[in-house]
């Protein structure tokens, strides 16, 4: 399996994914969230393929009230 391109993070900074996972999806905007086991099965596997760098913005607290993507990932 290739692994997930990489960039560096500010000058000195860690090295993350190039492309961030977006959580939107899992709490809102696309239909019933699911429970909570299953969206914690979606994270694991996004780990286990490399993805590190997710996104749960507090877009998702400013524009659609309190969003479970916030805590999800806790």
């Amino acid at each position: 399996m290739e692994s997930i391109p990489t960039r560096t993070l500010g000058k000195n900074g860690p090295k993350i994914p190039a492309m961030g996972f977006g959580l939107m999806g899992l709490s809102i905007a696309y239909g019933d969230a699911g429970p909570t086991e299953e969206r914690l099965k979606v994270l694991d596997r996004a780990y286990e393929l490399g993805e590190t760098f997710w996104d749960s913005a507090d877009a998702n607290v400013t524009m659609y009230a309190y969003s479970p993507t916030e805590t999800l990932p806790e």
